[in-house]
């Protein structure tokens, strides 16, 4: 049924609306006094008019039933005779012609704020009315009713949309002139067939974005304007793409409502994406959401792109180009797409590029002059008589005459800018207008200058017109001053600001731009932004060829360096910065938390200015010692601060690029006071920028505390150190070679290189993903996706254009590294051994085989597309490949460690290589850069160096001590890399090992050199990228340890702390107060939880010594305080599972495998007291207890079973089962305080099942089985009682802790939390809500301690590491761990967190707050 009175009466809202809005417009140009109200009753006006016209085009296409709900006719005429009424008092009886009669200046503003706080209550309530009446399932299409989608995850470019309120008063086109080209460009977005890419080039001032303004509001008033993009160098986010796709994905979703959901849905998915790589940006929120909807047959949504050369990066600009070209081919949404530039260099290569069937363009400046000529004289005949009509000066009728108006016109062609310039200057209305005519005229026959100089000489002319000879050099140091910053400024400031940068008064610069808005547009609010009117004008005073008054010339370089002094001296004011400047007295809060207009209100655009672009005046500045001094003083005192500041505005990336431009510009000494504090301002940059960006105040706490103790930083700013720090923890001395982490995949990665030209980083992930990150930012570039399983090898092509890649999905892909296109697919049947020749032609994967004696390994010649031979390997699996660098040869090993040259054109074997670890597995292939060598990296830690032409061993590097899994020539070839669990950097000439490089927590699967031989890359199994300076490691001696920290262990007392490294079989034992390594035990076991266990009274620690003169081990009781043995247990044993003290401690049980026998020992006592079998079928123990009386032990076992023994009769009690069925089910236990009952636990098929025993009987009690569902998908870890009996705590390895009850009839979870990480130690605290882990307090409900007086405190000062790498204070962020002190095993007590690292150092964190 067709609803004719709502949807005419949208349309009266709709038109009156607008005509509330365009006078509201007229009055703000004419009332000074009124504008806050002004703008406000304008906004509303357009907010409505903006919302019913998506209301009626709905309607348009729904039918009409998004009108037909009941009241609506009634609340959409409320809002028309609002509406109305508004109007008729901004427009008397006269109506317009009355207005038009009035000057502008005479306009008085008819509201007072009362009125006008009345007027927009009653719209916005009618506004509601409507909403409310629209039914639900509509109301979700029409987002602007009632709850607009949350855009503030997208960082929009302030400005760049063509009616920002900056721009609002830009020309548009006189409707008379354009006429041709307007129709051109309207045919063409209206042509359904047509090009989608409409490129409209011309040289600057020929009004390319006063055309592109005018198509965007005829488009807008259509309601066909899909987005606008309006670039502008110099204007912070507008000279850049930064904001770009944000900024036009937000407008596509108002015009395109069904498109909101799907760019959502990227947001909830990652909301980081508007920070990621462009081509990453455009395919998560633009294109897949475009994807992902139809609209086949609907207009064109047209986006118009405005002065795309002024983007400031060039790849930036092809790749924009690369990528509306998909957008206008690859969805099933018509999309036309407007670009207005210069015919620069990159605009011109990105169109070179792209089929002629996806573009079409027009040359501006070719257009006939004749129709240039006209359409300048009907510009200026209008402009001129609105000058006429508004000037104080009584001018003729006729004025200023045909003629002139001719003269102006051929002055003008073809720049557009020349006469909307000459119109500003002959308009301002301090003069006379027909005085400034003549002076322009005056310059109509000078042969000397071009446009440019007949365009802004007589304005600066003007400037100096009545100045005495005294004054011209005064007026000429303050014009120099602010109009040279103005043009030079990398974004716009307001007058105010620029006066506070520039330290002068506000008068001084306002004298300055009131003689010069014809040039520059000056806004009426001092916290407004003075802008160029265009570019031109800037070209015009740095040129020295120019023809202008000497002493008005701008020196760029004396003005940049002027520009970088006002910078420095301004953060060096102790007001402009300073620690916490936002007042926000908590360490650990993250940026995204932080409500902008707090930053703001701390950080004035002044301040923000100099932050940003300090550096990039200093470079292009003149630098003089007195610069470099205050360099110096901003490093030494103000670097934090400054820091902190970019923290803030999420810019502290750009510290990286900032610091290294001033290190390179310094020509001092390397061993100068500047350089040292520069260099080291880059490493502690580059290691911190990241934590900066997303918890700004860390930099005070996380960076400081784990900086080197050398650090030059660190000791200017160490006072800077909150004071809740109780103790520093262990520190490295020196900077660590490895200058960045790359943070980003979610499972190992497999394979990392270097682009080409050093800029790029390329890594494959067993997450199936492809990631580029970029060197000098730390960045995630962008994210390729396409294999559907781990992708193990990635390469780059030799001109850094395409990648390759494997997976195990078997298929080979060829990538675009600038769109991320899949360019094409191989189906390999390969099944993860692969390699690439260097040139990308050929590839080889192995496509298995029976194992033990055969196996086949394909070649493929990817150029021609065709398969090559097949290689047959008789002996055994194929474990690695890799092509010589011509290509004449590919080298395979197997599991045997045998190793064959082949031919893979002609697929024969052309030799095999003899190396001293025949039989030993081979992990690893690499080539030299001459092909003359071949490194194998093997299972045993060996490399071998083979001559690849004589196939003989040249020699064996020995250093690691597991499997190689990763070698890497150098590019000179002088040097090479190999990765176990560490990296060894070796010289190739001599075999000398040059240097160890710890830090990764797990395997280094692949390494890489860069092109220059400055870095290298490494990836790791533990999911990160490592990027080494390698020129500083002859420069810092080592300071990573070999081994990690395998366990930390409090004893009961926290007096002292144990700490185990594995492979190196070392316990370490350090008092806990002062931090201090009191001994080291060697020769013992530590890759055991449990490998070594303090008594319940702290006296004894118990562990196990290897035997160096057999291959058995023995148990050995040591005094924790000095480490010395007090007591060699009797027996000899392979392996042990686990081992338990008695609560008395008087006994020791051990538990070995195999043999499945627990031993137990009087600890007074050498002598073996006890001996249990069980049975081989119950695997090995999983945990073990000693009754609270310490007469009966119990034993889980992996099998699920539980043995419940006599200790005294050695009889067996009774067995149990953790588990309804026998599973397999890693069984847990744990006797409850009384001894009365045993709690036992397993996990089967997704589910947890816990059962109460009694004791004395060893029946059943309570049990709990949860459903299966994800929730309870891990294994049990842990279990405790609460000190009253009657709650208990479990633990599973997926970092879930369960509150259980066993006050009723069965046994309930009353609370579930979420570690995220995997708990091992649970106990309650005795008189308060917290449950005690081996990583801190973690608060729970909490009943047992409920009517207790310490429960009710608010703040315990509970620590706890999280998952995330956090240490938090009772829930909330406080400290953040960098890479290099991330945990590989935590314990707590008595408030002191300790941390054991993968540098072997254990750090101590103890926190002192006053509260």
């Amino acid at each position: 049924m067709e609803v004719v009175g709502p949807v005419a009466s949208v349309i009266a809202v709709v038109e009156l609306a607008a005509k509330v809005a365009s006078t509201c417009h007229e009055y703000f140009r004419a009332v000074k006094n009124a504008e806050k109200d002004i703008v406000r009753l304008r906004n509303v006006a357009e907010s409505v008019k903006e919302v019913l016209e998506k209301v009626r085009e709905r309607s348009r296409k729904n039918g009409s039933t998004l009108l037909s709900s009941p009241g609506m006719l009634g609340y959409l005429d409320d809002c028309v005779l609002q509406l109305s009424r508004v109007d008729e008092k901004l427009q008397p009886a006269k109506g317009t012609k009355w207005m038009k009669k009035i000057k502008l200046r005479d306009w008085k503003w008819p509201f007072e704020t009362r009125e006008v706080d009345k007027i927009i209550e009653y719209i916005e309530r009618c506004m509601q009315n409507i909403s409310h009446a629209l039914q639900l399932d509509q109301v979700a299409a029409v987002e602007h009713l009632n709850a607009n989608f949350d855009l503030a995850k997208l960082p929009l470019a302030d400005g760049a949309k063509f009616d920002s309120f900056s721009d609002q008063l830009d020309a548009r086109c006189h409707g008379e002139t354009r006429i041709e080209l307007r129709k051109t460009i309207r045919d063409w977005a209206h042509d359904p067939n047509g090009k989608g890419i409409f490129w409209l080039k011309g040289m600057a001032g020929t009004g390319k974005s006063t055309i592109s303004r005018t198509l965007a509001q005829e488009f807008k008033d259509q309601d066909k304007l899909g987005a606008t993009f309006f670039f502008k160098r110099g204007e912070g986010d507008r000279g850049n793409a930064s904001g770009f796709f944000p900024t036009i994905v937000a407008q596509l979703m108002r015009y395109l409502p069904s498109m909101e959901p799907h760019a959502r849905r990227a947001l909830d998915e990652d909301d980081t994406i508007a920070g990621k790589g462009l081509k990453e940006q455009f395919d998560k929120l633009l294109l897949q959401p475009l994807i992902d909807i139809d609209l086949r047959g609907a207009d064109a949504a047209l986006i118009i792109i405005d002065a795309l050369d002024e983007c400031e990066n060039d790849s930036h600009i092809k790749l924009i180009l690369q990528l509306f070209e998909r957008l206008c081919t690859q969805t099933k949404v018509p999309v036309k797409v407007f670009i207005a530039s210069r015919p620069e260099l990159p605009i011109r290569l990105g169109f070179s590029e792209m089929s002629e069937d996806a573009h079409t363009n027009l040359v501006l400046h070719d257009i006939p002059t004749s129709i240039v000529e006209h359409d300048l004289i009907i510009y200026l005949t209008t402009e001129l008589e609105q000058i006429r009509k508004q000037s104080q000066t009584k001018l003729p009728q006729d004025w200023p005459g045909k003629d002139k108006i001719r003269v102006l016109a051929a002055m003008a062609v073809p720049l557009f800018i020349f006469a909307a310039t000459i119109c500003r200057f002959i308009g301002d209305h301090r003069w006379d207008p027909e005085t400034q005519l003549e002076s322009i005229l005056e310059y109509k026959d000078r042969t000397h200058g071009d446009q440019l100089d007949r365009t802004y000489r007589p304005i600066l002319d003007r400037c100096l017109d009545g100045l005495i000879a005294n004054q011209r050099p005064v007026f000429a140091k303050d014009f120099q001053l602010v109009v040279g910053s103005i043009v030079l400024l990398e974004s716009p400031l307001s007058s105010r600001s620029l006066a506070k940068l520039i330290n002068i008064s506000e008068k001084r610069v306002d004298r300055i731009l009131s003689l010069l808005q014809s040039v520059l547009t000056v806004p009426s609010k001092p916290e407004l932004p003075v802008r160029l009117l265009h570019l031109s004008f800037r070209d015009f005073l740095v040129d020295t060829s120019r023809h202008r008054p000497a002493e008005l010339f701008v020196n760029e370089e004396q003005a940049h360096q002027t520009l970088a002094i006002h910078c420095l001296q301004l953060l060096l004011r102790t007001d402009s910065l300073k620690q916490d400047i936002c007042n926000l007295n908590h360490p650990g809060i993250l940026r995204q938390d932080i409500d902008s207009s707090v930053i703001a209100s701390h950080l004035p655009p002044e301040v923000q200015y100099a932050c940003r672009y300090w550096a990039y005046h200093l470079k292009q500045g003149q630098r003089d010692a007195p610069a470099w001094g205050m360099v110096q003083k901003f490093l030494e005192t103000r670097l934090l601060y400054w820091l902190e500041a970019l923290g803030l505005l999420g810019r502290a990336s750009e510290s990286i690029d900032m610091i290294a431009l001033v290190k390179s510009l310094t020509i001092i000494d390397s061993d100068s006071t500047l350089n040292n504090i520069l260099y080291d301002a880059q490493r502690f940059i580059l290691m911190y920028s990241a934590m900066v960006d997303m918890a700004p105040l860390q930099v005070y706490s996380s960076a400081l505390i784990f900086a080197p103790e050398s650090s030059i930083i660190r000791k200017k700013f160490q006072n800077c150190i909150p004071k809740w720090v109780g103790r520093l923890p262990q520190r490295q001395n020196t900077w660590t070679a490895a200058h960045s982490v790359f943070d980003g995949h979610i499972q190992a990665v497999n394979c990392v290189c270097f682009t080409p030209d050093g800029k790029m980083i390329v890594s494959a992930s067993n997450d199936k993903t492809i990631r580029i990150w970029n060197v000098n930012t730390r960045t995630l570039d962008q994210t390729l996706q396409g294999h559907e399983g781990a992708v193990d090898l990635v390469a780059v092509s030799s001109d850094g254009k395409h990648l390759i890649s494997n997976s195990w999905d078997k298929s080979i892909r060829i990538w675009d590294v600038e769109t991320g296109q899949q360019v094409e697919t191989f189906k390999s049947q390969g099944i993860g051994v692969a390699a690439f020749s260097a040139d990308n032609r050929l590839a080889a994967w192995w496509l298995g085989g029976d194992g033990r004696i055969s196996s086949r390994i394909q070649v493929w010649n990817l150029s021609e597309k065709s398969a090559g031979p097949v290689l047959v390997n008789r002996n055994g699996l194929v474990r690695s490949l890799a092509f010589s660098p011509q290509q004449q040869h590919l080298a395979s090993t197997d599991r045997n460690g045998v190793v064959r040259i082949w031919d893979p054109v002609k697929g024969v074997c052309l030799k095999t290589l003899e190396t001293s670890v025949d039989g030993m597995c081979s992990c690893s292939l690499a080539y030299s850069p001459d092909g003359n060598r071949l490194a194998i990296g093997n299972a045993d830690g060996t490399i071998s160096l083979c001559d690849a032409n004589a196939g003989v061993l040249l020699q064996t590097l020995e250093g690691h001590s597991a499997r190689v899994f990763a070698v890497a020539f150098s590019p000179n070839g002088e040097n090479l890399a190999s990765g176990a669990n560490i990296i060894l950097l070796w010289d190739i000439r001599t075999g000398i090992l040059l240097r160890t490089i710890g830090g990764h927590t797990n395997s280094i699967f692949s390494l890489c050199f860069s092109p220059d031989n400055t870095q290298l890359v490494s990836a790791s199994y533990d999911r990160t990228i490592r990027m080494w300076d390698l020129p500083s490691l002859t420069e810092t001696k080592d300071t990573q340890a070999q081994y990690k920290v395998e366990t930390v262990r409090f004893s009961p007392d926290g007096t002292t702390l144990a700490s185990g490294l594995a492979s190196e079989t070392t316990i370490r034992l350090w008092t806990t107060i002062t931090g201090v390594l009191n001994a080291t035990v060697t020769d013992v076991l530590c890759d055991q939880p449990d490998s070594f266990v303090f008594s319940s009274d702290s006296k004894l620690l118990a562990s196990i010594s290897t035997d160096s003169d057999s291959d058995n081990n023995y148990v050995q009781l040591l005094d924790p305080k000095s480490g010395l043995q007090t007591l060699a247990l009797e027996g000899r044993l392979k392996d042990v599972c686990t081992m338990a003290y008695s609560s008395d401690c008087q006994q020791l049980a051990v538990f070995i495998y195999p043999g499945q026998e627990c031993w137990v020992w009087k600890t007074d006592s050498k002598v073996k007291q006890r001996t249990f079998k069980y049975l081989s079928s119950y695997s090995y123990a999983s945990a073990m207890a000693f009754s609270p009386d310490d007469r009966k032990i119990a034993v889980s076992f992996v099998s699920g079973q539980i043995d419940v023994r006599d200790i005294a009769s050695s009889s067996i009690l009774y067995t149990l089962k953790a588990t309804a069925e026998p599973v397999y089910c890693s069984a847990i236990i744990t006797f409850s305080t009384d001894g009365l009952q045993l709690l036992s636990g397993g996990s089967m098929h997704g589910s947890h099942e816990i059962r109460l025993w009694d004791v004395m009987t060893g029946a059943l009690l309570k049990s709990f089985e949860s459903e299966e569902s994800e929730e309870y998908g891990d294994s049990l870890s842990s279990f405790a009682f609460s000190p009253s009996g009657d709650q208990f705590a479990a633990s599973s390895y997926d970092g879930s802790i369960y509150i259980c009850n066993l006050a009723s009839d069965s046994i309930s979870v009353e609370e579930t939390l979420n570690t995220s990480s995997t708990t091992r130690k649970l106990s309650f605290c005795t008189s308060e809500p917290y449950l005690e882990t081996e990583r801190g307090l973690i608060k729970i409900k909490g009943g047992m301690a409920s009517n207790s007086a310490s429960s009710r405190t608010t703040r315990r000062n509970a620590i706890f590491l999280k998952a995330n790498h956090w240490i938090t204070r009772d829930g909330e962020n406080l400290l953040w761990l960098p890479p290099e002190y991330r945990d590989t095993c935590t314990s707590y007590r008595n408030n002191v967190l300790a941390v054991g690292h993968v540098s072997g150092l254990v750090s101590f964190f103890e926190f002192q707050f006053d509260d």
